[in-house]
């Protein structure tokens, strides 16, 4: 689904559905409660967030997975969110698309080994059964039927929490409060809101990182682009877009996951040469595009960034 814009400030809509969000939190906050925890005896890192939306999660996952991979047999557990396979099963993206597994776990894949599980300790243990020795999850930080070794906390921290109201009136999946303080980690991405800041528990380590274009990326300065995304909150992508000097010539949202057609790429190409623009997506949403048109679409990843290298290296060594 599109991010409702009224997630973003507060107003009539938010007001209208807040007993529909106290209603959310109190339902999620039963079934954490109740659900009962299963420990696994190797590392689980978690990297989640508590709004609904792109915060940044999966290029941390990645970060983190190379780091730890020097060292150790890593694997990363997705949901496989947008794909209809429940599993557990091990992605192989030669034979699996992002209509089976996800988006995700298919960039997941390119790094090291990936498990998709709709039941998280499931596919935990059929991790640890093929030999890995640290499971990193990519979102899951609201399923407590597993217990995670380290929990990170993403921010993306011009967004902040939006409106600072739960679904369905705003973005978060959790209460603020209670989302930190069940936190180990916490990252934010980009500069922050001083407001943002002082809701930050200072008996949490707070590591700071940033989001850059890939290599290809930074080739592209100065042309003319037409973006489209459909990830969590494409205006993020574009504002991407607009941070490398590129001349934005129009842009175009499409809901979270969006499975695009062939017929839709090929009519945003037919509009980008016609005004001499390349065309340009998000390395997420290449993995939903279809093949034979894939080649119309240059795609523009990201680079975590770390503003104290060391730090994350020390804090991930301490706990494996």
């Amino acid at each position: 689904m599109k991010t409702p814009s009224f997630w973003h400030t507060d107003g009539f809509i938010p007001k209208l559905l807040e007993p529909l969000a106290q209603l959310y939190k109190h339902l999620g906050f039963l079934e954490r409660s109740l659900r009962s925890k299963t420990k696994i005896d190797i590392p689980v890192l978690c990297i989640g967030n508590i709004v609904s939306g792109g915060a940044g999660k999966t290029p941390i996952a990645l970060s983190i997975g190379q780091k730890l991979s020097v060292k150790h047999n890593i694997s990363f557990l997705t949901r496989g969110y947008g794909g209809n396979t429940a599993g557990p099963i091990e992605v192989n993206p030669d034979e699996h698309s992002s209509y089976e597994v996800g988006d995700e776990a298919l960039i997941l894949s390119e790094v090291g080994s990936t498990w998709v599980s709709r039941h998280k300790t499931a596919g935990a243990i059929a991790a640890k059964d093929a030999g890995f020795e640290i499971v990193i999850m990519d979102d899951g930080f609201q399923n407590t039927s597993l217990a995670k070794t380290l929990s990170f906390i993403i921010i993306d921290g011009p967004y902040g929490f939006g409106n600072g109201r739960l679904i369905p009136a705003g973005p978060l999946r959790e209460p603020i409060y209670s989302g930190l303080k069940r936190a180990d980690i916490i990252v934010l991405i980009g500069e922050a809101n001083p407001s943002i800041i002082e809701l930050l528990p200072n008996d949490k380590p707070l590591l700071r990182a940033s989001l850059v274009p890939d290599e290809i990326g930074t080739q592209l300065s100065n042309n003319n682009v037409i973006g489209f995304a459909g990830i969590g909150r494409p205006t993020k992508f574009r504002e991407t877009l607009e941070k490398m000097n590129l001349n934005i010539v129009d842009f175009f949202p499409f809901p979270d996951h969006y499975r695009f057609k062939e017929s839709e790429i090929r009519r945003l190409y037919e509009k980008a040469t016609q005004v001499d623009a390349i065309l340009v997506t998000t390395v997420k949403d290449m993995k939903r595009i279809p093949k034979s048109v894939a080649h119309l679409c240059q795609s523009i990843g990201i680079t975590v960034v770390w503003e104290d290298d060391g730090e994350i290296q020390q804090l991930l060594d301490s706990v494996v």
